[in-house]
């Protein structure tokens, strides 16, 4: 039996470049985990325009990279807001607001960003008369395009979310930080013991 003596360090006890060493090979330790998990639930559970059913994200240097959520429907918060913005009479914004407007958005393709979502959108407001038919399918149109509109908007600031917080995690301050609070010990060279 061969006994081995070997001396480890605190990382405040390292020289400058061995702490330099040290964070550098522990540059993941924040994000190992499912460290975006808090973000995407809060993101689903406070949602007020879409219901949410899943987040998916990719990150954070490559061509392609984003943010995008499925949703299952949406929620009136969202309707009425794009409604109050058309440019319409009172009595037609009561009508757009009294019908049934629904839909849902899936991931297609191989990305994760706020254009990789597909759309369905509907609407049940049935009215007689082909010019009435055809003001109601504008209106129709321009609420669509307010929803993907709106659905692009929160992707992208899902993503600025994700993206800040992945940065901090991977900032020396932070992972200085976990160091020291897990009294982690190490070689004198930086390497983790």
């Amino acid at each position: 039996m061969t006994k081995l003596e070997v001396t480890t360090y605190s990382f405040s006890e390292l020289c400058e470049e061995s702490k330099q060493e040290a964070v550098e090979s522990l540059f993941d330790i924040n994000v190992e985990y499912d460290w975006y998990e808090f973000i995407a639930e809060s993101f689903e559970d406070e949602n007020k325009y879409f219901k949410v059913t899943k987040v998916y994200f990719s990150g954070f240097s490559s061509q392609g990279d984003g943010a995008m959520f499925e949703y299952s429907g949406i929620k009136d918060e969202l309707l009425h807001k794009i409604i109050d913005n058309l440019k319409t009479t009172t009595r037609e914004k009561w009508v757009l607001k009294n019908a049934n407007i629904y839909g849902n958005g899936k991931q297609t393709g191989h990305y994760y960003h706020e254009n990789s979502c597909s759309h369905t959108i509907d609407h049940d407001c049935f009215v007689y008369g082909t010019r009435l038919y055809e003001v109601v399918d504008k209106w129709f149109s321009d609420i669509e395009d307010g929803i993907i509109e709106e659905y692009r908007n929160m992707a992208q600031d899902l993503y600025r979310t994700l993206e800040k917080e992945y940065d901090y995690l991977t900032s020396e301050e932070c992972i200085i930080e976990t160091i020291e609070v897990n009294e982690y010990e190490f070689l004198e060279n930086g390497t983790l013991y």
